[in-house]
């Protein structure tokens, strides 16, 4: 459990399945921390260590780490803006239309 506990400080305490694997951890020990509510499986391949306390903004440390975890894109981006700010999109209102516009 050590080992779990000095990986997942480095994220809020989050850690990824592969991250213990490469540590020499099975998942089937794991799982069996997560039944015994050592652990608390956070996301598909994605734990956190049961009682840690959260960080303000651990849940997009969450979310980062499931999106490495599940095989996504090798970089991913989060943010608090619309994604058409982001794309810095506008809306348009469609030609007669009271209720719609679309993103151009």
């Amino acid at each position: 459990m050590n080992e779990l506990i000095a990986i997942a400080e480095e994220n809020d305490g989050l850690l990824m399945s592969k991250q213990a694997r490469r540590a020499g951890i099975l998942d089937s020990v794991l799982v069996r921390l997560a039944q015994r509510g050592r652990l608390e499986r956070a996301a598909r391949g994605v734990y956190r260590i049961a009682h840690y306390p959260q960080a303000r903004f651990s849940q997009y440390r969450e979310a980062i780490l499931w999106a490495e975890a599940s095989q996504g894109p090798e970089e991913a981006v989060l943010s608090m803006r619309p994604r058409s700010r982001v794309w810095h999109l506008r809306r348009k209102p469609i030609a007669g239309s009271h209720h719609g516009s679309e993103i151009r």
